[in-house]
């Protein structure tokens, strides 16, 4: 990717009695979960030098 500023959208989140059922993007939270939480995920970003900052920072 060409350097520049660049926003991760996700809505990641667990299964929750009541609510998820009728989320159409309660599969897609879960599967969000699993990759912002995978080792993986922080060793990439380490190792191709980006910098994660929240948006406030900006």
């Amino acid at each position: 990717m060409p350097a520049g500023t660049y926003e991760i959208w996700c809505h990641p989140g667990f299964p929750e009695a009541g609510f998820s059922e009728t989320d159409r993007l309660s599969k897609q939270r879960v599967l969000e979960i699993k990759i912002l939480t995978d080792p993986a995920l922080g060793t990439n970003v380490r190792e191709a030098g980006i910098e994660l900052t929240a948006f406030a920072q900006l």
